[in-house]
């Protein structure tokens, strides 16, 4: 009774610091957990949670289980891209440089639109890259033609900005037209040769014509001018009608000159074609003969006609921003 009685007491003293039922389990005297379980700060555990946790055992581990698996589903994601990227450094290591550099030239260096880009564009004619005027293509990406104001290198001679006969070169660029006056002349007769009411009329071009009207009884026409014809030979009669063409009140644009004898020499004013004007006369006498006005070149082309100087233009002016006659 007494070995009995032993035991029992014994079991009593072990029951009071360790729970052999592990609902709470607490480690034993000497750290004793259940199977499978630690002792840590005198609680048993399992995998970092109590034995006697609200949490089963087996969800623990099931959650444990699961995020390994997704650390190892990230793994294979950054290995992947890793792979990736390996790969793409290899097709760049394996390409030429220049092949290289030609696709990056081909990503940033692409040609922005403007004329000079050497690229033709809408809007542009054409476009060699280059600022000549002087080639087929002009610095404004049009093409070069006659009458563009530009003399294309061994294609033309000459360039006025228009494309018509008139000014300082041909309809065609191929023919320079040096500017010069209109010239004539008139051979005088004797002043006793003269009818009364014969005329002269000099035209300029430019103005209207007039007449010169020669008077033997003190009375001429409504706007003629009166060359006296009371007396004197050819001599007399020269500087008689020279005096008369130089000192018209109205507007003419010719001068006169007389050096003696019976012939008195006409000149344009102005460097222009439009002084090729025919003389007019009425005067009975067969010698007295008149030539002209004859031999003007260049200065005739009408307002608003391309220019590239005054020389061009029948106003002798060319201004404004696109360079036209006034």
């Amino acid at each position: 009774m007494m070995r009995v009685g032993l035991v029992v007491v014994a079991g009593l003293a072990l029951g009071a610091c360790f729970n052999p039922s592990f609902d709470h389990p607490q480690c034993g005297p000497a750290g004793e957990c259940p199977s499978g379980s630690v002792c840590v700060a005198g609680t048993c555990q399992r995998d970092g949670v109590d034995v006697d946790s609200s949490v089963p055992i087996d969800a623990t581990d099931a959650a444990v289980d699961a995020t390994d698996a997704a650390i190892d589903a990230t793994d294979a994601a950054i290995d992947a891209t890793d792979a990736a990227i390996d790969a793409t450094d290899a097709a760049i290591d394996a390409r030429p440089d220049a092949a290289i550099d030609a696709a990056i030239d081909a990503a940033t260096d692409a040609p922005v639109a403007m004329c000079g880009n050497s690229v033709p564009e809408a809007g542009e004619q054409c476009d060699d890259g280059n600022a000549s005027n002087t080639d087929g293509c002009l610095n404004t990406c049009m093409l070069a033609r006659c009458g563009d104001g530009f003399i294309r290198a061994g294609i033309e001679v000459c360039d006025d900005r228009n494309s018509s006969a008139c000014g300082t070169c041909n309809a065609t660029c191929s023919a320079a037209i040096t500017p010069r006056p209109a010239t004539g002349m008139v051979m005088v007769v004797t002043a006793g040769n003269h009818l009364d009411g014969e005329f002269l009329v000099i035209d300029d071009g430019i103005n209207p014509p007039t007449t010169f009207e020669y008077d033997r009884n003190g009375a001429v026409g409504s706007g003629n001018i009166r060359v006296s014809a009371s007396g004197g030979g050819p001599g007399v009669m020269g500087d008689v009608l020279t005096m008369a063409i130089n000192s018209a009140p109205a507007p003419l644009a010719v001068t006169a000159t007389h050096s003696g004898g019976g012939q008195v020499g006409l000149t344009h004013d102005r460097n222009t074609a439009a002084g090729n004007r025919p003389l007019i006369e009425t005067v009975a006498d067969s010698m007295f003969i008149v030539g002209g006005m004859s031999g003007g070149a260049a200065g005739d082309c009408l307002r608003n006609t391309g220019c590239v100087s005054g020389s061009d233009c029948l106003s002798g002016v060319c201004v404004g921003a696109t360079l036209a006659c006034q």
